[in-house]
């Protein structure tokens, strides 16, 4: 069983979301995050993360105007 601090500092939760685990490591940490509470939370919500970002990241952009300049007034 994968211990809980060795997962932080080796930041395995970003490591699984983005693939980059051997399967071994895969295999212990998918085994370790069904019993652990946190690192679940952490799973879900970089899933929801990547997701969501992906969908935005497809969205055609949005013109936005710029004044050219600034004018200021002072008293």
């Amino acid at each position: 069983m994968m211990d809980h601090d060795v997962v932080v500092r080796q930041q395995m939760t970003e490591k699984y979301l983005l693939d980059e685990l051997s399967p071994t490591e895969r295999d212990e940490f998918e085994e370790h995050f069904f019993d652990c509470a946190d690192c679940a939370i952490d799973v879900r919500a970089g899933s929801t993360l990547i997701e969501q970002g992906k969908i935005i990241l497809a969205e055609e952009p949005t013109e936005i105007r710029v004044p050219r300049t600034l004018s200021i007034k002072r008293p």
